[in-house]
């Protein structure tokens, strides 16, 4: 009985210490938050999107703003934050958003939903309607919007577009 005691034990850490490695492929990311408004008001329902100047596109981190244009960024998992670094920043907000509008299901797809994967496949930001705002804040090369992330903070970007 002991003997198998001691099997368990073995058996349990090493389930820890693999378990514990299997994330470390990820780099580490730090909390990112901050405020978007338009000509000084909240802007609500906006899609903020951080790129690493030099990190390929999985070194993407995203938000939504709230009511008040307040955003939180998620790279691996919900407001993770990002990984530090020198970033391009992209806004974009388009009338309507996907708020309210036809909702896209992959079981049951309808020609927007064909659209939207096809645009997607393509690399292309997959939006809805007209934009809300100059549409050079969704362009890498055109938002004039930067960041750099740090592991010692504060992280907190504001972003006031005219």
């Amino acid at each position: 009985m002991e003997l198998r005691m001691r099997y368990f034990w073995v058996l349990l850490v090493l389930t820890g210490m693999v378990l514990g490695c299997a994330g470390s492929d990820r780099p580490e990311t730090v909390p990112v938050s901050g405020t978007v408004t338009l000509n000084g008001q909240p802007l609500a329902g906006a899609h903020v999107v951080f790129t690493l100047k030099e990190g390929g596109e999985l070194a993407k981190a995203t938000g939504t703003t709230d009511s008040q244009g307040k955003y939180q960024l998620s790279t691996f998992g919900e407001n993770d934050g990002a990984v530090p670094g020198s970033y391009v920043v992209t806004i974009t907000k388009t009338a309507g958003g996907m708020e309210g509008s036809e909702e896209m299901d992959a079981e049951d797809p309808s020609e927007l939903y064909g659209e939207a994967m096809e645009a997607a496949a393509r690399g292309e930001e997959v939006t809805e309607g007209e934009s809300e705002i100059p549409a050079k804040y969704g362009d890498p090369q055109q938002s004039g919007l930067e960041a750099t992330v740090t592991k010692g903070g504060p992280n907190e970007f504001n972003f006031d577009l005219k």
